[in-house]
């Protein structure tokens, strides 16, 4: 459901073809999706077939045709109702890298090391990405929203990248004291 409502939210901006969609929530830090192209595309069905959208194809000359899709008014109190009933639960925390760690125990102190600097290098490589994703969209005005999901995207890779350096500083101490 959580697809179904990110595009009609998406759609409420603008009118979009299903690649256009998926080009937009690939590039966002906050629209995660992990799924195929199928998956767009039967979302964008099912909310058709629910008289949430409507859609036009448009044909191109020396080009494919392309299907552009809308929301429709029923798609639009869909969204608004889940928006006002969606009730605000804290995000799972899922890290792969701490499921990692935690089976490191029998890793040899170096290995664990280099765990710890290639989880803050990608840290700080993913923060300074988003630094100048957000400095893009501030240069197109980005909206009040925009600036609040970003700094609350940044302050995660903050904390996570604060983590990680104490962690390796401990790491450093605990495997010199303890060769």
């Amino acid at each position: 459901m959580l697809l179904e409502y990110t595009i009609l939210g998406l759609l409420s901006e603008k009118p979009m073809t299903g690649y256009d969609l998926k080009k937009v929530i690939a590039a966002s830090s906050c629209l995660y999706w992990s799924g195929n192209n199928n998956q767009i595309y039967k979302a964008l069905l099912s909310l058709v077939g629910q008289a949430c959208l409507s859609s036009e194809t448009i044909h191109q000359d020396g080009a494919p045709s392309k299907k552009v899709y809308a929301v429709t008014d029923a798609g639009r109190e869909a969204l608004s109702a889940w928006l006002e009933s969606a009730p605000v639960e804290p995000p799972e925390f899922r890290n792969p890298f701490l499921v990692q760690l935690s089976l490191a125990v029998t890793a040899a102190p170096g290995r664990v090391r280099a765990m710890l600097e290639r989880y803050r290098e990608e840290l700080a490589m993913r923060q300074a990405m988003e630094h100048e994703r957000h400095r893009r969209r501030s240069l197109a005005g980005a909206s009040w929203l925009d600036r609040q999901l970003y700094k609350n995207l940044d302050r995660f890779y903050q904390a996570e990248l604060d983590w990680a350096r104490q962690a390796l500083t401990e790491w450093q101490q605990r495997t010199e004291s303890n060769p």
